[in-house]
């Protein structure tokens, strides 16, 4: 959501994305200037670098969680201590599943394996750099949006408008078949087919192919 999500979102939003990281921080950043050297590696996503359509909390709060690493890394890289963001687009875990239609529409198509990216992480980790980037072209996202930010936000508005147009077209399918029960057919699929697993796109091409048919294929 937007402005108008939950206030608790927005609390915990804040605080897994950004307090946590300020509280790793107070805890092991003594201890590193004590002992001349140590590393902050966080999580930030592409996010922080660009933005996450549907979602504004996590967007928000994934920008403020860069600001932090540059901010730490600004203080304390000459100090010993090594700060690092790792800056994923889509990765193929649980959390993709559960984005909605509009992080599958704008990450699943990209997205990678956990395994690539502990890959670019080790990677980063031997040469240091501050971003980490598993997908290469996130750079190139990253410089559009910072040489021509009004384009940039031109591109981002018409991927948006392609989400809003697939979800009324999925809502107009929907509305068209009053007799199917969503429901019924998951369980179904469940006992056919045990760990079929992804339910929700399979009912998906259902609905859109029963809906180009004139409802005459899934009753």
């Amino acid at each position: 959501g937007g402005p108008e999500a939950p206030e608790a979102d927005w609390d915990l939003a804040w605080q897994v994305n950004v307090m946590a990281h300020v509280r790793a921080a107070r805890e092991l950043v003594p201890g590193w200037l004590e002992r001349g050297h140590g590393r902050f590696l966080t999580t930030v996503s592409a996010a922080g670098l660009l933005t996450m359509l549907g979602s504004a909390p996590y967007s928000v709060t994934k920008h403020a969680a860069l600001a932090f690493g540059e901010w730490m890394s600004a203080t304390y890289g000459d100090r010993g201590i090594t700060v690092q963001c790792v800056c994923p687009l889509g990765v193929r875990t649980d959390l993709l599943e559960s984005s909605g239609d509009t992080g599958k529409a704008i990450l699943a198509g990209d997205a990678i394996t956990p395994e690539e990216v502990a890959d670019a992480v080790m990677a980063g980790l031997a040469d240091g750099r501050f971003l980490i980037l598993p997908h290469p072209q996130v750079a190139d996202y990253y410089a559009a949006r910072a040489t021509d930010t009004d384009r940039w936000l031109a591109g981002m508005r018409r991927l948006q408008a392609k989400v809003f147009e697939e979800e009324r077209e999925r809502t107009t399918a929907e509305d068209e078949l009053p007799g199917l029960d969503l429901g019924r057919l998951r369980a179904y699929l469940d006992g056919a087919v045990p760990g079929l697993g992804d339910y929700d796109s399979l009912l998906e091409t259902c609905i859109r192919s029963s809906f180009l048919l004139k409802n005459k294929t899934i009753y």
